[in-house]
């Protein structure tokens, strides 16, 4: 529903037609499991789907420009503030620590290996 809310906020030419139910379907698309043959590259806790397929043939397009790229590791948290600050980034919303009455912004870390470096690098 959130991706409804977004569709119709930046009025994104071509998608005045789209409805709530086109995006249900691409979703439940996306995430369809792939045949067993291709699911050896899956997670025990996940079978490979569609998704997978595309992220990897967006990757592997824009190769290039990580060419040195082994991994990278992605992740996400919220925080929240306390007493005065996040005026300006701060939402109210539903938080991990369960404090809606404090705004919070969402923050995200990218690690990647860097040999010149001897470590990881933020």
């Amino acid at each position: 529903m959130a991706a409804e809310v977004w569709r119709r906020r930046y009025k994104i030419k071509g998608t005045e037609r789209l409805g709530l139910h086109h995006l249900y379907r691409t979703m439940a698309w996306l995430g369809e499991p792939l045949c067993e043959e291709s699911e050896e590259r899956g997670s025990l806790l996940s079978p490979r789907c569609t998704k997978d397929l595309i992220e990897e043939w967006l990757f592997e397009s824009r190769r290039d420009l990580f060419s040195s790229l082994d991994i990278v590791f992605f992740d996400t948290t919220s925080i929240y503030f306390e007493g005065e600050g996040g005026e300006t980034i701060g939402q109210y919303g539903s938080s991990k620590e369960r404090r809606p009455d404090l705004k919070q912004m969402v923050v995200g870390v990218v690690l990647e290996e860097s040999p010149a470096l001897g470590g990881i690098v933020l």
